[in-house]
C-alpha cells in the first residue's frame, strides 16, 4: 500500500512537470541536445527533492558520490588546494591544508547545514585569533565548493566569530642579551641573527638560499613579496660560516638530505636557547624573536615607518603616500638600529 501511494505521488509530480510553465531558454540553446537532457534531468531531480521522494542528485558527481549528502570533505579540499596552488604562497597553502584536513577528520562527509560546522568551530576558544583563521579558511573552501562544484554554502548562515588578538610577546633588552650570550655554535648564532637581527619569519628562514647572501644585502623570499634587504656585517659573517664548500642553490639552514631545516627542528633549537638563557613566562618561539626586533628598534628610536619597512609588513600603503625609503636609506637605518648593534652598545655600557 505504501509503495502504491509513493508511485501515485511520483505520477502526480511528473504530471506537474509536464503542465507547469517554466522559464526555459529558447532559440539555439534548445537545439543543443545535451542542454535539453541536462535541463530535464535537473528539473525532475528538483521535484523529487522538493516532494521528499528521494535524495537530490548531484548535477556533476564529484567523487563517485550520487547525492549531496555523501560528498567527501577531503575530495573537495583536494580540489580547493589544487585551485590555490599557484595563487598563494606555499606557507599559506600549508596553513590551509593543516586546518582543513583537521576539519575533514572531524567531518569526513562535507556538512551542508550550518549546525555541524558551528559545533566544530565551538571546539575553539573564541578569545583566540586562531578561530578567525579557521573560520576564514572554511569560508574560502565553501565559496569554492559553491562556485565551482554547485554545492550549497552553509557558511552564509554562520556568524563570524569575534576572536580577540593577544598582544604579541617579546624579549626585553636584558633577556635578548641573555639569549645571545648562551649561543654555543654557528647554527644557533645564524638562526638567532636571522630571527632577532633580521626579523625573518620562520618560513623565510627556511626559504633562505646561500646565493641570497650578498655583501651588504640579503634577498628575502617573503610572505608578501620577494626583495633585497639590508644586511649588516655581523649577520653576513654568521651566515657565511654555514656555507663553506656548499652550492649557491642549497638552503642556508640544511636538514636531512640537503632539504631545508624543518620548522619543528628550528622551534626545538629556539626553545633550547630560551631554556638555557633562563627566560620564562615568554613564549619560546621564532616569532617571539621577530616581535622582539620590532620592540628593541623602537626603544632605540627607529621611526615607525622604517621599522615596518625593515620587517616587511604588508600594511605600509598609507605611509607610502607620505614617505618612501630606498635601499641605501634603509641600509643606513639598519646599520644604526639593528638589534645586534643595539645590544652591543648595551654591553659597552656595562661596568
Amino acid at each position: 500500500m505504501e509503495e502504491a501511494a509513493k508511485l501515485k505521488k511520483l505520477e502526480d509530480v511528473l504530471n506537474e512537470v509536464k503542465t507547469e510553465a517554466w522559464d526555459i531558454p529558447s532559440g539555439e540553446a534548445l537545439v543543443n541536445k545535451g542542454f535539453i537532457e541536462k535541463f530535464a534531468s535537473d528539473l525532475i531531480d528538483g521535484f523529487l527533492a522538493k516532494q521528499g521522494l528521494g535524495k537530490r542528485q548531484l548535477q556533476h558527481p564529484i567523487d563517485g558520490s550520487t547525492t549531496l549528502e555523501s560528498v567527501k570533505t577531503n575530495t573537495v579540499i583536494n580540489k580547493f588546494l589544487d585551485s590555490k596552488r599557484h595563487q598563494v604562497k606555499p606557507v599559506s597553502l600549508k596553513s590551509y591544508e593543516l586546518n582543513l584536513r583537521t576539519f575533514a577528520r572531524h567531518c569526513p562527509t562535507l556538512p551542508l547545514e550550518p549546525e555541524l560546522i558551528e559545533q566544530y568551530l565551538g571546539r575553539y576558544n573564541s578569545e583566540n585569533t586562531g578561530i578567525n583563521n579557521i573560520d576564514t579558511q572554511l569560508r574560502l573552501l565553501y565559496d569554492f565548493a559553491s562556485a565551482r562544484l554547485g554545492l550549497p554554502n552553509p557558511m552564509d548562515k554562520i556568524k563570524r566569530p569575534k576572536g580577540k588578538a593577544k598582544p604579541p610577546q617579546h624579549l626585553t633588552i636584558t633577556q635578548a642579551l641573555a639569549l645571545v650570550e648562551v649561543i654555543q655554535h654557528d647554527r644557533e648564532a645564524a638562526l638567532v641573527y636571522c630571527l632577532l637581527g633580521l626579523g625573518l619569519r620562520l618560513s623565510e628562514v627556511r626559504r633562505l638560499r646561500i646565493g641570497d647572501i650578498g655583501e651588504d644585502t640579503i634577498y628575502i623570499r617573503g610572505k608578501e613579496r620577494d626583495e633585497p634587504m639590508p644586511l649588516i656585517s655581523e649577520i653576513r659573517d654568521a651566515l657565511l660560516k654555514l656555507t663553506v664548500g656548499r652550492h649557491q642553490d642549497e638552503p642556508v639552514f640544511k636538514g636531512r638530505k640537503s632539504k631545508p631545516l624543518s620548522d619543528n627542528m628550528i622551534q626545538v633549537i629556539i626553545k633550547a636557547l630560551f631554556k638555557r638563557a633562563g627566560i620564562i613566562n615568554v613564549r619560546s618561539s621564532p616569532h617571539t624573536l621577530r616581535h622582539s626586533r620590532g620592540v628593541i628598534t623602537d626603544i632605540a628610536g627607529l621611526d615607525d615607518y622604517s621599522s615596518r619597512r625593515l620587517l616587511r609588513h604588508a600594511d605600509t600603503q598609507m605611509t607610502d603616500r607620505y614617505s618612501a625609503l630606498n635601499l641605501e636609506e634603509l641600509k643606513a637605518k639598519e646599520e644604526q638600529y639593528n638589534p645586534l648593534r643595539v645590544l652591543a652598545r648595551q654591553v659597552g655600557k656595562r661596568p
